[in-house]
Formats: C-alpha cells, sequence, structure tokens
C-alpha cells in the first residue's frame, strides 16, 4: 500500500506524518515505523519527534537512505568490500588521472585544475545514481546528433568512469553501489518485513532510490511520501519544465506507474494551508510559485520588500532591525536568520557590522581546510622540495609560520635572500659568508638552520624511499609528511593555537582548529589505506594530498545556542524561524544557477538536450540531472527559502556594487514587490544610535563636520554628552576628539634635532638639493631618517646605467691604449675598445649580480645600446670641433674641490657631484669655451622652468663648477645625453643612409646652448639643428625655437642658481621638513614617492596642499633674472596651494 501526500510548503505534510506515526503508537503492535529524511535532516528530525512522542521515540526510527542501508545489509550480509566516501574516491581519481593524463584527449591540459576532479567525482556519482553505464555512454557518443567537441569531452569521461570502476573492482564500494545492493536485499530483511515507512523532506529521487522505494512497497505494510507539488497531476499529463515542482511531479509520476506495473494499491491526499488568504506568509507561499496571481489586498507588516543603495547600507539596517526585533518584540537571537546569495560578498560586511552592534553570529558556511596553516605547510613543503627551493616557496612556507620563528626573524630572512639572490638548493646548501648591514651573520646562520633542517629531514626522507624510477610509494611518502610534522612540533603549536583563540574570544577558529590536527593525520592514513603501495612521483603525491585536503571541508557547530545564523540560500537547510532576512536578492544572485558541473558547457548542455529530447527514461535522466535540476532548482530553492519564516520575511536588493556599478534587481524581487509592495528606504539617524560602537562613528563622524564647518545640531550632540559622563566610553571619546586635531604636518624640527642631523653644517649633492626642493619632508625620511626599501639583487634602470656610465667611462681609456682617439678610430677599433670596456665594466659587478639569471640578456642589450650611443657621440664630435677634454670630474674630492655657497655667518654649504664629461673649444685668445655633457638612461630632458624653480640645477651646478677652475673659461653648453633611445623602425623603400640618419636624430642633445652661432657652429658645423636644440637660419641667425642664452644670461642664471641653493640651505639647516610637495603643471612630486604610507600626504585634508609653482614661459623667465627674479622664484611664483 502507498499512500502520497502532497501540497506546497507550509501545507502540513509532515504534520501529517507526525500524527499518522502517533496513531500507529498507540496501537498494539510490534512492527517498526520507519522515517526517511535527507542526511542533513536526520538529527533536526529526530529532536522533533523525540519532543512530540515523549517520553521518547519508542519504536520510531529516524534515518536516510544511507543508514538504512547499513542496517538492512547487516542483516542480510550484503557488504563484504570497505565503503569509500567522497574524499576516497576523489582521492582515487585524482590518482588516477595523474596516471593516465597521456590518454585524455580534450581534458589533457585541464585535468589539473582547480575543481576538475571534484566535478568529474560528482558526474561519475550521477551516473552511479541513475544506473549510467559504458554502452549508454558509448551510444551517446556514436549519435549522430552529438557534437565533435561534445564527443571527445565524453570519451574522456567514459574513460575516466571506467578507470575508476575497474580500479576499485573488488577492492572497495561506493556508498551509491551499498544503495544498489540495497534495492536487491529490501525482500530479504526481516527488519522491514511489516513496517511502516514514511519518506519525507526530499524533492525528488534517483533512479536507484525510486528501486529502493518500488521494492519497500511490495515488502512493508505501507509507504507514506510525502512529495512537495502543488495539486494532483495524472500520470501521463505533461509537465512544463519551467514548472517549479518538476521534479517532485516526475517523481510522482513514475512512482504511480510503478505501482500500476507492480498491482500496488496507492491513494493520494493534496494538503491546502490555511488562512491562505488572510494571512501574507501563507498567501506568499501558496501563490508565489503561479504564473499570474493578483496582489495581496489585506494590510500587512509580515513581508517588507526593501532597496538600498549599496550593501553597506542593507547590512546596516539588517543589524539595526535584528537590535530592535530583540529590544520591542521580545525576540531570542536564534529565532532571527539570514540568507544571502553570495557568502563570499557578504560574509565579512555582516561578521563587523554584526561585531559592532553587538550581535551574536554564526556563519553557516563550511570551510576548507586547505586554507589551514596546518595543511597549508604541507603543501608548501612539498613545494619547496619539487620546486628546487625557490625563493617563492621558501617565502610560502614561512608565512604559515608553524616553525619557532618569530615574525621579525622570518622578515631578516627574507631581506637577506632578497638581497644576496639565494635562490635554489644550491645556494641554500652552501655556506652564507656575505654579511648584511645591521644583521650579524651569525643571525642568519641560526635562522636559516631552523628553516633548513626540518625541510632536508623530509626531503632526505622521501629521496631515500624513491625506487629507481624516481617514483615513491604513497605509504611511506605520508609517513615522511608525518615525520616532518612531527618534527616541527605541529601538534603543540596547533595546541598553542587553539589556546590563543579561545583567549581572544574567536570561537569559530578554536573550533576549526580543534578539529584540523585529527583531519589531516586521518587524511594521510585514509590515503596509505586506500593507496599505501602504488608508486608516484613526489610531485604527483604532492597533487593528490593537495587535492584531498581541497575537498575536505569543516563544518563547524554553532559554539552557541542564541546567535543568528546566516547561510547560503542554495546551501543552508535552516529550520523555520520567527524572523528571516534575505538579502542581495539582485540578478544572477538570488536565484542562481547551480554551476557545479563545470565539465560540460552550455554548448554541450544544449547538444545533450538534443540527445535526450523525447527519449527512454535513462536518457530523460540524465537531461534532468545535468542539464534541468541546475537551470530550474535555483526558483525552487528561493520558493523554500521563503516558508522558513514564521512570522515575518525581510527581502532586499541592493542597487550599486562596491564600485558603484549599477547592479539589477532580481525577478523575484519584482514578483515579491508586485504582490506585497516595497517599502522605501529612509535614512533615520537614530538608527546609527541603536548600539555603543557605530553610535561612536557616527558621533565622531559628525564632529568633523562640525569642525569643518559643515554640521548641524542633532541627536549626535547628545549622544557625545552620554559618551562623556559614561565611566566606560568617556576615555574613548576623548581619544575620538584628540584624533580631530590630528594634522600630519610639521613645519620645523626642534633646534636639537635639526643640529643632530647636520653636526658638521650642510655637505650634500645637487640630487639630494632638488629632492628637498620638491618635498622637504621626502628628503627628511630619506636622508634625515634613512629610511630605504630593502634590497634586491634584481637588474633595474639604475643597474642598466651604472653599466653604461662606466663603459663610457672606461671607452676613452681603451681607445688610449690602441692609440687613437673618438674621432680617428676605425670602426673595427671602435667595436673591439666597446667590447673591452663591457669587459672591464661587468667585471667589476658583483659575483651575485653575474648570477642573476637576466644578466646575461642585459649585458646583450646594453652591448647594443652602448654601441649606438658611441656611434652618435662619435658622430657629435666629427660633425663639430670640441675635443673631450675630461671624464667622470669629481667636485668635492681630490679631484676638484666642493662649490662652496655661504649661507650666514657660520655656515656653509659645500656640494658634491660628478661631471661626466667635459668637451672644450679653444679660440685664439678668448680662452677655453665649455661644454658639459651628463649621460642619461632615462627620458629626462632640460626644461628652463624646472630649472627656474630650483627642480633641475644639475647641469647648471655642474658648468658652474667647471667655469671655476680658470676664470677665462666659458660657458657653451651644457646638454643631456639620452644613451638609451628606440631603434629606428624600418619603412618599406628606406635606404640605409636614411635609416642611420634617422638613428642620430634621435640622439639630439638637449640643454641650454651659448647664443653665439660661431661657437654653436664649432659644436655642430652649420647649426642644423640635428644635434644642438638650436638651428640657424638663410640669414645666419637663430629659430625662434632654439634653446639659447647669451653670456651675461649665463652669470644670471648661475647666480641665480646660489641664491636659490642659499634660501635651501637655510630651511634646512633651520629643520624645514614640511610636507608640502611642488606641483608644475602635470608634474607632481607624489607620483613616484616611495614614502607616501609615511608622510600620509592627501589633499582631502584641510592642512595639506601642494606648492603650486608658476608656469612661467622662457620669455618671462629671462626677465624676471634680469630684474633680479631670485626674490621670486620661490615666492611670488610659487602661486598658490591646492
Amino acid at each position: 500500500m502507498a499512500l502520497f501526500i502532497l501540497g506546497t510548503a507550509k501545507s502540513g505534510k509532515t504534520t501529517a506524518c507526525y500524527k499518522q506515526l502517533q496513531e500507529e503508537l498507540t496501537k498494539e503492535a510490534y512492527h517498526n515505523l520507519i522515517m526517511l529524511v535527507p542526511e542533513q535532516f536526520n538529527l533536526q528530525i529526530q529532536v522533533e519527534l523525540a519532543k512530540l512522542l515523549k517520553p521518547g521515540l519508542l519504536r520510531t526510527e529516524v534515518m536516510s537512505f544511507r543508514n538504512l542501508a547499513k542496517r538492512v545489509l547487516k542483516e542480510v550480509g550484503g557488504i563484504k568490500e570497505p565503503v569509500i566516501d567522497d574524499l576516497e574516491r576523489v582521492m582515487i581519481l585524482k590518482k588516477l588521472l595523474e596516471q593516465h593524463k597521456s590518454e585524455l584527449v580534450y581534458y589533457k591540459t585541464t585535468y589539473g585544475s582547480e575543481g576538475f576532479v571534484d566535478g568529474i567525482n560528482r558526474l561519475i556519482t550521477l551516473f552511479e545514481q541513475n544506473e549510467i553505464d559504458k554502452p549508454f555512454l558509448d551510444a551517446l557518443e556514436q549519435d549522430e546528433k552529438s557534437s565533435a567537441v561534445f564527443k571527445s569531452k565524453l570519451q574522456d569521461i567514459t574513460a575516466i568512469n571506467e578507470w575508476f570502476h575497474t580500479y576499485i573492482a573488488e577492492r572497495f564500494v561506493t556508498v551509491e553501489k551499498t544503495m544498489e545492493r540495497l534495492a536487491g536485499a529490501v525482500h530479504k530483511s526481516g527488519y522491514l518485513k511489516d513496517s511502516i515507512v514514511w519518506i519525507d523532506g526530499f524533492y525528488g529521487f534517483t533512479a536507484v532510490q525510486m528501486k529502493i522505494i518500488e521494492e519497500m512497497m511490495h515488502k512493508v505494510s505501507q509507504v507514506i511520501i510525502t512529495l512537495p507539488i502543488d495539486r494532483h497531476y495524472t500520470m501521463n499529463e505533461y509537465i512544463y519544465p519551467n514548472n517549479p515542482f518538476y521534479d517532485s511531479i516526475k517523481n510522482y509520476q513514475s512512482l504511480m506507474a510503478r505501482c500500476e506495473q507492480g498491482n500496488i494499491p496507492y491513494e493520494t491526499m493534496v494538503m491546502k494551508a490555511d488562512n491562505k488568504d488572510e494571512d501574507a506568509l501563507a498567501y506568499l507561499s501558496e501563490n508565489y510559485l503561479k504564473p499570474y496571481v493578483k496582489p495581496f489586498e489585506n494590510e500587512q507588516d509580515a513581508i517588507r520588500i526593501m532597496s538600498f543603495p549599496s550593501k553597506d547600507d542593507e547590512v546596516t539596517q539588517l543589524a539595526c532591525e535584528i537590535v530592535r526585533l530583540i529590544r520591542d518584540e521580545d525576540y531570542r537571537y536564534h529565532d532571527i536568520a539570514v540568507l544571502v546569495g553570495d557568502m563570499g560578498q557578504y560574509k565579512s560586511s555582516v561578521v563587523s557590522t554584526f561585531k559592532e552592534y553587538d550581535i551574536p553570529v554564526f556563519m553557516d558556511d563550511k570551510r576548507s581546510i586547505h586554507t589551514n596553516g596546518l595543511v597549508a605547510i604541507i603543501d608548501a613543503a612539498l613545494e619547496v622540495i619539487t620546486t628546487g627551493w625557490t625563493y617563492k616557496s621558501i617565502m610560502s612556507f614561512l608565512r604559515f609560520n608553524r616553525l619557532d620563528l618569530t615574525t621579525d626573524e622570518i622578515d631578516t630572512l627574507e631581506n637577506y635572500l632578497l638581497e644576496h639572490g639565494i635562490q635554489g638548493k644550491k645556494k641554500w646548501d652552501a655556506t652564507w659568508e656575505r654579511e648584511s648591514k645591521s644583521i650579524a651573520l651569525e643571525v642568519i646562520q641560526a635562522i636559516k638552520e631552523k628553516v633548513q633542517v626540518p625541510l632536508l629531514g623530509l626531503e632526505e626522507a622521501l629521496k631515500s624511499a624513491q625506487d629507481g624510477s624516481g617514483k615513491i610509494k604513497i605509504r611511506e611518502a605520508s609517513i615522511a609528511v608525518y615525520n616532518f610534522l612531527e618534527s616541527i612540533h605541529a601538534y603543540e603549536t596547533t595546541q598553542q593555537h587553539i589556546a590563543y583563540y579561545k583567549q581572544v574570544g574567536e570561537l569559530s577558529l578554536e573550533l576549526e582548529n580543534t578539529q584540523i590536527w585529527g583531519q589531516v593525520v586521518d587524511t594521510l592514513e585514509r590515503l596509505v589505506d586506500l593507496l599505501g603501495e602504488e608508486s608516484v612521483s613526489i610531485k604527483v603525491f604532492k597533487n593528490i594530498l593537495k587535492t584531498s585536503f581541497g575537498y575536505i571541508e569543516i563544518g563547524i557547530i554553532p559554539p552557541s545556542k542564541d546567535q543568528v545564523i546566516v547561510g547560503n540560500i542554495n546551501r543552508s537547510r535552516i529550520p523555520q524561524v520567527k524572523a528571516l532576512f534575505i538579502l542581495g536578492v539582485n540578478e544572477g544572485v538570488i536565484p542562481k544557477i547551480d554551476e557545479s558541473m563545470p565539465l560540460f558547457s552550455d554548448m554541450d548542455k544544449l547538444t545533450l538536450m538534443q540527445l535526450c529530447e523525447k527519449a527512454d527514461e535513462k536518457r530523460s535522466r540524465l537531461y534532468e540531472v545535468v542539464v534541468h535540476n541546475p537551470l530550474y532548482m535555483g526558483q525552487f530553492l528561493v520558493y523554500y527559502a521563503f516558508t522558513r519564516a514564521r512570522e515575518k520575511l525581510y527581502v532586499s536588493t541592493i542597487q550599486a556594487d562596491e564600485n558603484g556599478k549599477a547592479l539589477r534587481p532580481s525577478i523575484v524581487f519584482y514578483k515579491l514587490r508586485k504582490l506585497f509592495g516595497e517599502i522605501p528606504f529612509e535614512y533615520d539617524q537614530l538608527d546609527a544610535l541603536q548600539a555603543a560602537k557605530p553610535a561612536l562613528g557616527y558621533v565622531g563622524w559628525q564632529l568633523r563636520k562640525y569642525l569643518d564647518g559643515q554640521g548641524e545640531e542633532g541627536p549626535w550632540q547628545d549622544a557625545m554628552s552620554w559618551f562623556m559622563t559614561s565611566n566606560e566610553w568617556k576615555e574613548r571619546i576623548r581619544h575620538l576628539a584628540s584624533y580631530m586635531a590630528y594634522t600630519n604636518q610639521q613645519e620645523y624640527l626642534s633646534k636639537e634635532n635639526a643640529k643632530s642631523l647636520y653636526p658638521e653644517g650642510l655637505v650634500t649633492n645637487i640630487s639630494q638639493l632638488e629632492l628637498y626642493r620638491n618635498c622637504p619632508c621626502c628628503y627628511f625620511i630619506r636622508y634625515g631618517l634613512k629610511a630605504s626599501e630593502r634590497k634586491v639583487l634584481q637588474w633595474n634602470a639604475a643597474d642598466i646605467g651604472t653599466l653604461f656610465h662606466s663603459t663610457l667611462e672606461r671607452y676613452p681609456k681603451e681607445l688610449a691604449k690602441c692609440k687613437v682617439t673618438w674621432v680617428t678610430a676605425t670602426s673595427e677599433q671602435q667595436d673591439q675598445c666597446i667590447e673591452e670596456a663591457m669587459r672591464y665594466s661587468a667585471a667589476k659587478l658583483s659575483q651575485n649580480a653575474k648570477q642573476d639569471g637576466r644578466f646575461a640578456y642585459t649585458l646583450k642589450k646594453a652591448r647594443k645600446m652602448t654601441k649606438r650611443a658611441i656611434g652618435a657621440l662619435t658622430h657629435q664630435l666629427k660633425a663639430g670641433e670640441f675635443e673631450p677634454e675630461a671624464y667622470e670630474v669629481s667636485f668635492g674630492s681630490e679631484q676638484m674641490p666642493p662649490i662652496e655657497i655661504v649661507l650666514d655667518n657660520e655656515h656653509t654649504i659645500f656640494l658634491k657631484g660628478q661631471i661626466d664629461r667635459i668637451d672644450v673649444y679653444t679660440k685664439d685668445g678668448e680662452g677655453k669655451y665649455i661644454k658639459v655633457l651628463d649621460y642619461k638612461s632615462g627620458n629626462k630632458n632640460f626644461s628652463l622652468l624646472e630649472l627656474y624653480h630650483g627642480l633641475q640645477l644639475q647641469l647648471l651646478l655642474y658648468l658652474d663648477a667647471y667655469l671655476r677652475l680658470n676664470e677665462k673659461n666659458k660657458a657653451a653648453g651644457m646638454f643631456y645625453f639620452h644613451i638609451d633611445t628606440r631603434t629606428v623602425k624600418y619603412e618599406t623603400g628606406m635606404e640605409l643612409s636614411e635609416a642611420l640618419t634617422k638613428q642620430l636624430k634621435q640622439y639630439k642633445l638637449s640643454g641650454l646652448a651659448i647664443d653665439d652661432v660661431d661657437i654653436l657652429d664649432k659644436m655642430e658645423s652649420g647649426v642644423k639643428g640635428e644635434i644642438l636644440p638650436a638651428k640657424a637660419k638663410k640669414d645666419g641667425t637663430l629659430g625662434s625655437g632654439a634653446s639659447v642664452a647669451s653670456e651675461a644670461q649665463f652669470r644670471q642664471l648661475i647666480e641665480y642658481m646660489h641664491d636659490l641653493i642659499r634660501g635651501l640651505g637655510k630651511d634646512m639647516l633651520a629643520g624645514k621638513i614640511s610636507a608640502k610637495p611642488c606641483k608644475l603643471k602635470e608634474k607632481d612630486a607624489c607620483a613616484f614617492c616611495k614614502y607616501h604610507t609615511i608622510c600620509q600626504f592627501d589633499t582631502t585634508h584641510k592642512d595639506n596642499t601642494y606648492e603650486q609653482l608658476s608656469p612661467l614661459g622662457n620669455k618671462e623667465i629671462w626677465e624676471e633674472l634680469a630684474k633680479g627674479g631670485e626674490e621670486h622664484a620661490m615666492d611670488t611664483h610659487a602661486t598658490g596651494s591646492n
């Protein structure tokens, strides 16, 4: 006898089962009463029945299909092999995929991607549940409707399915196979004879479960089955795929057909909800899934539909409403639940907001153990060994810090590794002998030993157990991993973590770590039991272990009974609660399509639909479980979630994400709004005052506005008065008030500090002076506090520049060895000298630098660039009559005295520097004309405007330093020569000579030249403007765009520069360190600053402003200089701040 009880949620199906069960218990009988429920509801139903059937369950047993299989098969003797669960299946599948990867066709390159093993395991499980075998899959593949891609995928899936079942045959049995054995053993069971069986809480059944139910109908006295269906359907009635009850109806029709075929009498009872027209929640339950329904007409406050500007507003209002329910309506926290569509999006926001409002919360979200430090350090240690001790793997290993190391020791070791380029097993095995600043070698050696010893122990244990082919038995590898954990005292460290989390009140982390050691050991033991005698490479073992750990999820038991539960709408199976909040009801989030079957694309699913339409029951079943259910089940789960609310239901959507991108509400939201209307969101000032912590933040925000002259009077002032008089909070409000007065600005150091910074007067170089002009605070951090980035042994632009400079310095000496000059050397001699200069410069680099992987490439690149640059420099010398006189000239050394600028009676500033090259031209009776050349590997160009504002003093200072050597010396020009220029793009038909000319033009000098055509002609014959930043016209005069200055203007510039430096020097000695960076047009001193996180300069703060420099034209600058512009450069032309 079979009885089907149909009805929507809340219609009383479960209640009817309970009543029938109570009636059976009143009868004088001894047959068993069995209630079959889904696995996750087992405990919940037992508790409900225990309360209902006081003093106990008596003859009633609550169990899942899996527990029923254990009970019956134990009775009839149906299981001999060990039963493997999902974790063990994943272990086996990962091993088989690694073993057979070369045989795969479509998935050969993706079998190792995250989620693949889980996806294939789900698919094989579905095959088992629905009796899908190799002949069936082969038939699908050979069907003419199958696409080429679908066929190749199906070949791989069929092969993996066969490998799996061949491997476990006669060794193990899966849970799904025990279901098949249960179906065959039901008729033998004395336990089931004359029993009454209730099957409740299922949306649908697998093919194997259907077979079990059919067998029980023949065996037991009665089977009562509840199904969530809105009405009675006939056996052959067509069901539309978008019907929310599709799966349940198809199961109902199939069960009726089995009853007909087996001559089993059956009845159907349809339940209807009471008060469905008066009660809003009952009305929702009854009508939500209907395609056409009129709006609820009565006034109600049970269902609230809301839209919020953002997620933060939504969660804050949620917290405020929970506080109100607890305070005003006598709710308990466990009477409230929150469901979201994307737990990752909401988790941190909910946890932090609830903490502010003192709302206890339990996040019903299973945690994968692969993120736990104990699991992560196993993977990291194996990564070190399989990747050859790379820097990245070592640091990953150290970051989980399960060794006896402090954070400072780890940072110290990291700095040492980076500074000395220690990478790879060879360097770790070598003796570390190079010291570093502030790090004693003994300290480094001690840290190294702590890291190296346990890793070497693991590596030696694994490699000593390898066979001739480099493989190791999984048993031996697992033992090595366990011994490694013992060697680093992992168990004791885990216990310390548990004690710490307990102390700080992190209950969920405490519970997670309480379970983790057992989970890790259990995983290793199960791996040994399943695959212990299998031989694999260390890398494959690592992959199997990583996949196994990645599959395990820890379900945390709520640490307290009175908590708000927060879960995922698609996964959480929460009991009914008084008040339910559903957040983030946006398009694509709620309802959400189930994407747990990543092996098939949308096109594959379309192919599968074509293969299965109008097909036999087995093909229809495959379509339903692979395509239909993931597509439509989300709608049913939303409906089911609505039915969890007993008194109040809150549904909300958000209008924009964190980045301000507009979001659309879900169709669910629109449907509910049509039924019950929407409550507009209105911000209430009192919302923020619901609890002390958020109120403190609100008061601070209002106080800041008030101090800025934008605030208004309001409830926040009363709240501030309360805080000021509260013993618990008054100290915090004082701290808040003092924070409001905080500024990151400090104009000057104290006299004592300034004196200690410059005890012997001011000795500096022009680069430092330019930095100070750009931003005094940046200069102070870099050269006063000596804050610097950690040293990293790697090639960068500065290293290449150093190599260039060294080569260009050495090149003239190599020319001298060959007894030739720049202009007389042949191309062969030039190449030879370049090669020798490069070899000499490269030899001066450290051995560490040469071992860097990029060294060879950089050297090759530098050789080509240097050859082009020297070719251009040679061309420029040949084009004129200037000759190089000196290279790498240092002033402020034995070679030349420093430039001295008197600041006042007590202080003098001494300036040092190094000039890359000095070219001279001697004119009869007029002395030498001096040309200063500075090599630049970057793209810096000369700017008179920047020189005027003190941002680019280098060239002028170099020229001044050399002119001082002899009063007869005169300025010919000062220029930047760019070493690194782009190659010329070849165009079809271009002559070689044209390409070379274009190439040479790219080396045009950038700077300021003398306004004397005769001298310019000696630098570039004809003054064509191809070398110099000046071009002569036909009449012999210079073009308007020429960058030139007269002798008098050069003198004015130099005097002006001295005054600038004098002013900067005085500011430095006075201790000026203000964070007021310069801004000139689009150039911002903060753009490439490394110290922004230290000074925290932010223009949104009232007193954080730039020094805006006036963008004068060259003509205006010369006019200012002519009338004494030194008074204006740092005052009048700083046009203000913003």
